[in-house]
């Protein structure tokens, strides 16, 4: 699922991923992947992919301001924990 997160980056002008972990989306493994694009300050993006089937990936994806505090970033985190895919075998 690299090559599809590197396709997602390049195509939002958006550096190379620059690390990669395990994440899932509603219950589903998968992989998170994380990059930087400065705005005039400095933005993390973060695409979570998961395999649905043999022709279908799963994203989710979080921006969010460099430097904040896991305490900030917790609401967004819990919301996307929240995430359920419907109507995927």
């Amino acid at each position: 699922m690299a090559d599809v997160a590197a396709d997602i980056f390049k195509q939002g002008q958006i550096e190379p991923f620059t690390r990669s972990e395990p994440a899932s989306i509603a219950g589903r493994s998968g992989q998170a992947f994380f990059a930087k694009k400065s705005y005039g300050g400095s933005v993390n993006f973060m695409v979570v992919l998961v395999k649905i089937d043999a022709t279908h990936i799963a994203s989710s994806g979080r921006v969010a301001r460099d430097g904040l505090t896991a305490a900030r970033l917790a609401p967004v985190n819990e919301l996307m924990r929240k995430v359920r895919i419907i109507g995927a075998k």
